[in-house]
């Protein structure tokens, strides 16, 4: 990742991350531990991050580079309380979960 050399990276906590930080990144300049924060210093110019575009609302300010290769994988845990009964807006929401992850 030559590309990346000079930059400010920007990440979350090694304890909240949702995958390890590749390791070819050899220094990460800032941690926060929230989304709106990484916003703030990226659309300040302080830094580059990774977010998923669909957080974000911009008005061009914010330029979004796909990554076509080796794109991380997030997984996501849903909790749900085993000593009650779901409402139905959470089976409802839990189904359609099901039905778009196959899980």
């Amino acid at each position: 990742m030559p590309v990346l050399v000079e930059v400010v990276l920007l990440a979350v906590p090694p304890g909240a991350r949702a995958v390890p930080a590749p390791e070819s990144l050899t220094e990460v300049t800032y941690e926060v531990n929230d989304t709106q924060t990484m916003v703030e210093f990226v659309r300040n110019g302080l830094a580059i991050g990774m977010l998923p575009q669909s957080l974000l609302e911009t008005t061009g300010e914010i330029a979004f580079v796909p990554i076509r290769d080796h794109a991380p994988e997030f997984r996501t845990t849903i909790a749900i309380p085993a000593n009650r009964r779901l409402s139905a807006a959470t089976r409802a929401m839990l189904e359609t979960i099901r039905r778009h992850t196959g899980a």
